[in-house]
């Protein structure tokens, strides 16, 4: 193979390889999925376990309508059982459509303003946080997703090895000029958690938040300001209560692309504003 370096020449091959497919469910992912369900379960909210009416359904006998609406009742002990069993779930997502499936019966069955209603919404939003500490990137089944066969379907979510560009140029001071070699990947922000620690193989958080961002969702907006955003007042949604409470940036987490929130009533709060399942917005006064 030659190369003529009369005149200046680039030529570019690109090349991206999948990760290795690792769905499978084991017995570590299992103990994990306990770790992350148990989450959901001790939840409290002013001092009341909101997993009582979720841990054991009433029976067919106790509350035929619910049988007659619901097609699929789930609850935490059956969940659990599935778990202990082998083969019981093929993999971390299976069991994210039984756990989505319980929350999304509930909220069916009930009205929007019930304490049932938002008892599942805010378990949601625990499983949610949970498993994205646990299974970083992760996805979780849209609520009312699990009752649609081709929603049930885990995506393609998992990291693909780093693309690289291979850029090869000659230039033009004649033969025996040095061939230059250039690889060139994707852009990261070289400060998250991602980036410094590239054994996890996960994408930069930066670049979600900018892309969430890009997608309009206003607490990702507010997230890229970075440091910049200390003194910003906002308001967050908090699902058991449906209200929303106020507060200030008042720190930045680079590593974690988090900010530090201090609420109006005192508390102090450690949040990646720019998740999707957050409901952030800026506060008007």
């Amino acid at each position: 193979l030659g190369f003529g370096f009369g005149e200046e020449e680039e030529e570019e091959e690109e090349e991206e390889e999948e990760e290795e497919d690792t769905r499978a469910m084991t017995p570590a992912k299992v103990e994990k999925c306990r770790a992350i369900l148990q989450k959901a379960r001790e939840l409290k909210v002013k001092g009341r376990l909101i997993s009582e009416l979720f841990e054991l359904l009433p029976t067919r006998k106790q509350m035929p309508d619910y049988y007659r609406e619901i097609a699929n009742p789930v609850d935490f002990k059956s969940i659990s059982a599935s778990l202990k069993k082998a083969g019981g779930y093929a993999s971390v997502w299976d069991f994210l459509i039984s756990v989505e499936l319980m929350f999304s019966n509930a909220q069916v069955y009930n009205e929007k303003d019930s304490q049932i209603f938002k008892d599942a919404e805010a378990m949601r939003k625990a499983i949610r946080a949970a498993l994205e500490k646990t299974f970083p990137g992760h996805p979780y089944p849209e609520p009312m997703s699990v009752y649609e066969q081709d929603q049930c379907v885990e995506p393609d979510w998992r990291p693909k090895k780093k693309k690289l560009t291979v850029v090869m140029s000659g230039n033009k001071s004649g033969k025996g000029a040095a061939l230059k070699v250039t690889m060139q990947g994707a852009a990261r922000c070289g400060n998250c958690i991602n980036c410094l620690e590239r054994s996890r193989k996960q994408r930069c958080l930066d670049a979600q938040m900018r892309q969430n961002a890009q997608e309009g969702h206003e607490g990702a907006q507010i997230a890229s300001e970075g440091k910049n955003a200390s003194g910003v007042r906002i308001e967050i949604y908090w699902p058991p209560e449906d209200i929303f409470y106020k507060g200030k940036i008042v720190g930045f987490d680079p590593k974690m692309c988090a900010h530090e929130i201090q609420y109006d009533n005192g508390d102090v709060e450690t949040m990646e504003l720019w998740r999707k399942e957050e409901q952030v917005k800026r506060a008007k006064n």
